[in-house]
């Protein structure tokens, strides 16, 4: 190849990396590429990742493990590895932490890097069926948008990286082996996530085996090649901390987080979403539960041109194979009875179960989450649906109708785009209930904040992981993907024995999210301890000594003892016991509650004169979505003053608590006004659901003013 021919395809490389580019704004709206920018990190899984970095980056430079992450978890689960932080750009901004904010996230970042590289190598794949430039292109558009790549986009970032299966698979395609860049594939998967790494492990294996079987390479240099992959990645996961929790590293869930038989075909497997997300067209079908780990629809556009390219290739050659095709076969059978796993459901029905070896169980234990195995064979079928188009059709009608097919997936899965751009871009600021100073001064006399119990994502696990890492401590409260079991088992011993000897270690601050320890440590108090029950979080702070800020902020353990105060519980349904006045923003009430009409809604409340106690409002409320209309945002106001914002998605019903300030408290005269704004009120008629032209907001059921202990 000459020269200028290498330059021109370079320089064609530059349209998969401008729509790459493209499709991250159009998906996601560009907003996480701001590194300060964390309020939509924080829930669920992404919180688990964000936490991850923040302790891992404050680390030792030099240590072995370089994973290693002692301060997040202590002893429970001490790698960088196991919160899903995308060790490779972990390490990276660790060498930069010196200059970094202390909110500072790099997943923004790494979605666009994803969306990039599965254009880049979706451009090569397709290349190997076509010359075609714009075939090449709208190739790329199909795998930009195949719909169990973006579904991870609800929180799990580092499997995103659906372009490591792609780059395996071109790897595979391509006509001869070149040992080095499967190496580099190899190390990169290990440094993102050990499922991903598997899948690329699997398909190298395939490789390897049908060049051999084709004698394209010789036995000597592929068992050479073999022993190189094997030393190679067992140094990394050693240098990642792969190896730090022990037998942890095997859980349950296998049989659970599988493919269902329907997948292929269910736009919505997942449950998350409401109907039509994914498919304006296709209806949802039945699932069970645990089947989301599973989600494969394949989406509507190349469902279509599946029926047509199957019809091509049986009139044009028939189901005969090459032994590279045979080697593909065989390893989708593979990954299809582990996606399935022994337990195959159809639907809602297991419709067959089979028991299967321990030693297999155990091994298969290792990535419970079974249903993501079959991302190889969906770009198998992407390849074959897309490669049999290209190559079977006159180039005229397979554009006419990819474009048409690929508007069609596109069209289909819209809401889907919208969902994503409303989660990205709109999600409420995030703020710790551990707002007291003293937590402050809290945080300048203890090393460490235990929980009482720890475990995997406890209660109150986030909170406490958020203060530990703003504050420079360590903490074994966290959520990981696995655990040391043994070392779990030994700490809540542990942890037992010292409340129950009151051998408190001078250096930790205690939060008690069990019960019986907690009552067992409030009633063996020592003098020099701080006891009692602070925002909510009830504590032991040893040897605290002098507490100036206590008789402000702490709830005593003898406060806490009494009776939880609440208000009269107000409903706001048909049956309820309050009524809200039309002339302050109300619907009449309906089965649930009353609808919030326009941008603006009040409601007075009567509270009667207290002990003096913390209080908070516990509020329910539903908010009003519907397709492409996934989120609902609230500001609130209590007598005047900014409260924190409401985030309404999905159709959660979760009761909300807003901790009500002292000066809230001190001067409401018995009367709370509470006014909701609507960030964007919605009518029924503008979603298409009826012709009410309402534009509603929340659906207010319930209010009640508590006591926080």
């Amino acid at each position: 190849m000459s020269s200028g021919t290498q330059r021109r395809q370079r320089l064609w490389l530059l349209v998969p990396v401008f729509t790459g580019c493209l499709f991250f704004f159009v998906i996601t709206g560009g907003k996480i590429l701001n590194p300060q920018y964390i309020d939509w990190l924080m829930e669920g899984d992404p919180a688990q990742h964000w936490l991850g970095w923040q302790f891992f980056r404050s680390s030792p430079l030099l240590q072995w493990p370089l994973g290693a992450n002692p301060a997040y978890g202590m002893q429970l689960s001490s790698s960088i590895v196991f919160t899903d932080s995308i060790p490779l750009m972990a390490l990276s901004f660790k060498l930069l932490n010196g200059w970094l904010p202390q909110n500072f996230q790099y997943f923004g970042l790494w979605i666009l890097i994803c969306f990039v590289l599965q254009s880049v190598f979706a451009w090569k794949l397709v290349s190997v069926y076509t010359d075609n430039k714009l075939l090449r292109v709208i190739g790329v558009l199909f795998f930009l948008i195949a719909p169990a790549c973006l579904w991870r986009l609800h929180g799990h970032y580092a499997l995103f990286s659906h372009w490591l299966v792609v780059a395996a698979l071109y790897f595979y395609l391509s006509r001869q082996f070149e040992g080095k860049r499967w190496l580099a594939l190899v190390a990169l998967s290990l440094l993102i996530h050990a499922y991903l790494a598997a899948m690329v492990l699997a398909v190298l294996v395939t490789d390897l085996a049908r060049r051999l079987f084709a004698r394209e390479i010789a036995p000597r240099k592929a068992v050479m090649f073999a022993i190189l992959v094997v030393v190679m990645a067992g140094l990394i996961m050693w240098s990642l901390g792969y190896f730090m929790v022990g037998s942890g590293v095997s859980s349950t869930g296998y049989g659970t987080y599988r493919m269902n038989l329907l997948s292929l075909i269910d736009p919505n497997g997942t449950g998350v979403e409401p109907d039509g997300t994914w498919s304006l067209l296709l209806p949802d079908q039945p699932g069970i539960p645990g089947d989301y780990e599973g989600y494969n629809y394949l989406g509507a556009g190349i469902l279509g041109l599946s029926i047509i390219a199957v019809y091509a290739r049986i009139k044009k050659v028939g189901f005969s194979l090459s032994v590279r095709g045979w080697a593909l076969v065989l390893l989708s059978a593979g990954l299809c009875i582990y996606a399935l796993s022994n337990r195959i459901a159809w639907g809602d029905h297991e419709i067959l179960t089979y028991p299967i070896p321990d030693i297999v169980q155990r091994l298969a234990e290792t990535f419970r989450g079974s249903g993501r195995f079959f991302w190889p064979v969906y770009y198998i079928i992407y390849i074959f649906v897309l490669g049999t188009i290209f190559s079977s059709l006159h180039a005229r009608f397979a554009t006419g109708l990819c474009v048409a097919m690929l508007c069609v997936q596109a069209v289909d899965a819209q809401n889907a785009w919208r969902f994503f751009q409303y989660k990205f871009t709109q999600a409420p600021a995030w703020d710790s209930p551990m707002a007291s100073p003293l937590w402050q001064e809290f945080s300048k006399r203890y090393d460490a904040v235990v929980l009482v119990l720890p475990g995997n994502g406890p209660a109150l696990w986030m909170p406490v992981a958020q203060f530990a890492a703003t504050h420079g401590m360590s903490t074994n409260a966290g959520y990981f993907a696995r655990v040391d079991a043994q070392e779990e088992k030994r700490l809540l011993a542990q942890l037992d024995n010292t409340v129950k000897s009151k051998q408190y270690d001078p250096a930790v601050l205690y939060v008690f999210n069990d019960d019986e320890l907690w009552n067992q440590a409030a009633a063996n108090t020592d003098p020099d301890n701080v006891v009692g029950v602070l925002d909510g979080f009830r504590i032991v702070a040893p040897n605290f000594g002098k507490c100036n800020q206590c008789a402000e902020d702490l709830v005593s353990v003898e406060q806490s003892r009494l009776p939880e105060y609440a208000a009269a519980l107000v409903t706001f349904d048909k049956h309820g016991s309050g009524k809200l006045d039309p002339e302050k923003g109300w619907s009449a009430p309906d089965d649930y509650g009353s609808w919030s009409l326009g941008e603006k809604a009040q409601v007075e409340m009567k509270i009667p004169q207290l002990p003096k106690r913390k209080l908070a409002l516990k509020l329910m409320a539903i908010g009003f979505l519907g397709k492409g209309h996934y989120v609902q945002n609230v500001e609130l106001t209590i007598n005047g003053l900014k409260m924190p914002d409401m985030r309404f998605d999905m159709g959660t019903s979760a009761p909300r608590i807003i901790n009500l300030p002292r000066s809230v408290t001190e001067t409401a005269n018995g009367q709370l006004s509470i006014t909701f704004k609507i960030v964007k009120p919605t009518s029924p008629l503008e979603l298409g659901t009826s012709e009410d032209p309402r534009l509603l907001g929340m659906n207010l059921h319930s209010l009640e003013v508590i006591s926080v202990n």
